[in-house]
């Protein structure tokens, strides 16, 4: 894809959470986007799946710490190759059990240095049970290397790793609650300079989905979609 991506603050905000109020906005520009997946199915218990994306922005957004706790922007131009794995076992029609691997290889095209916040390495692992058509359980863990918070690429945070517990249940074909609780290792998360995330924490809300999804006792559904979309409310 190529063109211009529109940006506003809120856009921005939603991002990083402790962004300076003066901050500049800005469009991004998407410049020549390479990329392709390979799938593999050898049976009906394992799926694997590989990709390659290459792409090349235009001022991108770049946070950078005021040193006073908020965070400023600054846009420069960027480069992000990034390669994707995930294998998927299904060894029944309740059990599944999933793995991703990606490794980001990014750089700054003025000085070539990492772009601040980019993890270069994340790993994933994900296991599910359906213990009724209805009612499903994901326990995952999540590893997110080490990152830069600077353009010199002199300051870094800390890989870590982040235990989490899933459970919903589908009220109907189109409205599900759900429930989550993360962090339950109570890893020390810092996703931005100097801001520790919460220690184990818990959300809950409502999914509504704008089309029908048929289950067949499997893990692959059958949804037909003229119009298709997820409101989701958060309530903790």
């Amino acid at each position: 894809a190529i063109g211009l991506r529109d940006r506003s603050f809120r856009d921005l905000l939603w991002d990083n959470p402790y962004l300076d109020d003066s901050s500049e906005v800005r469009y991004t520009g998407v410049m020549p986007e390479i990329g392709g997946v390979l799938l593999y199915h050898p049976s009906v218990a394992l799926t694997l799946s590989g990709g390659l994306t290459m792409t090349v922005i235009k001022d991108r957004p770049v946070y950078l710490s005021t040193g006073n706790g908020t965070f400023r922007t600054l846009y420069a131009d960027a480069s992000i190759l990034e390669a994707l794995g995930e294998a998927r076992i299904a060894f029944d029609t309740v059990n599944a059990l999933i793995g991703t691997l990606i490794f980001r290889s990014s750089a700054l095209a003025d000085s070539g240095s990492a772009v601040p916040y980019v993890a270069p390495l994340q790993l994933g692992a994900e296991y599910e049970r359906r213990w009724t058509p209805e009612f499903t359980t994901t326990v995952s863990l999540k590893y997110i290397g080490q990152r830069y918070a600077d353009l010199d690429n002199t300051v870094s945070l800390d890989g870590y790793v982040d235990l989490g517990l899933a459970a919903t249940y589908a009220v109907s074909n189109r409205f599900s609650v759900f429930a989550r609780l993360n962090n339950l290792a109570g890893s020390k998360i810092y996703i931005w300079e100097g801001y520790r995330e919460r220690g184990i924490f818990g959300t809950a809300g409502l999914t509504c989905q704008f089309c029908h999804t048929e289950w067949h006792g499997n893990f692959f559904p059958d949804t037909n979609c003229h119009i298709a979309g997820i409101i989701r409310i958060f309530l903790l």
